[in-house]
């Protein structure tokens, strides 16, 4: 059942239990960082420069919603304040839930709360991927040439670099097939749906394939893809800024742009995702990074469990206040 057939007083429940969820997943991610090993080390660092971290980090969610209003097809965009809040909720589910189930709630949240309709938030989806990887590819470019990269960096990066070239041949090709088709109109439902909807299981599979190649229409645009491009670079930058900002805190400056080989060794970790907010695998890959570079071991781990916290507080906090602030909305209506 689509959320637009529920009575009020259902996507009222939808959203308080939505919300309550979210507040758990919260507690329970708090905990699984280790908030009291967290603090101590925390307790060590300048928190001013803590500070300008999290904003980094809370920018990042900023630049990622404008990419997402850059991908989405021009008859399903919505106001970009909608879109901001349909990130927010994402980072928050793919911080603290396994990350193929964020990625299914944010698709889901996309298509309804966002009103793009399922093939145009798998769009999106599909999008996203491919300027991610581009994005971390530059990213390991640039860190190559701050200090060599260890060899299970290198073997990473070959194997980014070919599911860069899969992707990006798959993506360009469908919606270059797709060229003359019009993305979905209206209020985002899907044209699969409407078109198929009393047809066999394959002509509804082919209708939503259709729908979902026509809603790359980014793709077919120079101008959108650049500025889509440029925003996942500068996504880039701001977690740079932010990992910066933590070596400030510490008053460590093992040499420069240290902080983006600490960025690139924590995209790769997280790249294949082993525990939900890639806890323990965030904090070992900046803790091989900074060794790496000569930093003493425990201020290295410092640097990550710190690190990740101030990366994770702007990205599941934003989520959580906008669902509590939905829910202040609806007491006071």
């Amino acid at each position: 059942m689509s959320a637009r057939t529920l009575s009020p007083n259902a996507r009222r429940a939808v959203a308080l239990a939505a919300w309550l969820v979210a507040t758990l997943l919260v507690v329970f991610a708090l905990r699984a960082v280790g908030w009291r090993e967290t603090l101590a080390a925390a307790s060590r660092a300048r928190l001013p420069w803590l500070a300008v971290a999290a904003t980094c980090h809370l920018g990042v969610v900023a630049l990622w919603a404008w990419q997402t209003w850059l991908l989405l097809p021009a008859p399903a965009r919505a106001r970009f304040g909608r879109v901001f809040e349909v990130q927010a909720i994402t980072a928050a589910a793919q911080n603290t839930i396994p990350a193929f189930l964020g990625q299914a709630t944010g698709v889901a949240v996309l298509a309804e709360r966002g009103g793009a309709g399922t093939a145009a938030a798998l769009s999106v989806l599909a999008q996203h991927s491919l300027i991610e990887a581009l994005a971390k590819l530059t990213t390991l470019f640039v860190a190559a040439q701050v200090a060599p990269l260890p060899p299970w960096m290198r073997r990473a990066a070959a194997a980014l670099g070919a599911v860069l070239a899969v992707l990006a041949l798959g993506l360009c090709w469908a919606a270059w097939a797709a060229r003359g088709d019009r993305p979905a109109q209206g209020d985002g439902r899907d044209a699969a749906r409407d078109a198929a909807r009393d047809a066999g299981a394959w002509a509804r599979a082919r209708a939503f394939l259709a729908s979902w190649a026509a809603a790359l229409d980014a793709l077919r645009s120079p101008r959108r893809l650049a500025l889509a491009v440029a925003s996942g670079l500068l996504m880039k930058v701001a977690e740079a800024g932010g990992w910066t900002a933590v070596e400030r805190a510490f008053g460590v400056a093992p040499r420069p742009g240290s902080a983006v080989l600490a960025l690139a060794a924590t995209n790769l970790a997280s790249a294949i995702p082993a525990s939900p907010g890639n806890l323990g695998v965030y904090e070992g890959a900046a803790l091989l990074a900074y060794t790496a570079l000569g930093v003493p071991r425990e201020q290295a781990l410092a640097l990550g469990v710190v690190g990740h916290l101030v990366y994770l507080l702007p990205f599941v906090g934003a989520g959580w206040v906008v669902l509590s602030l939905g829910q202040l909305r609806a007491r006071r209506g």
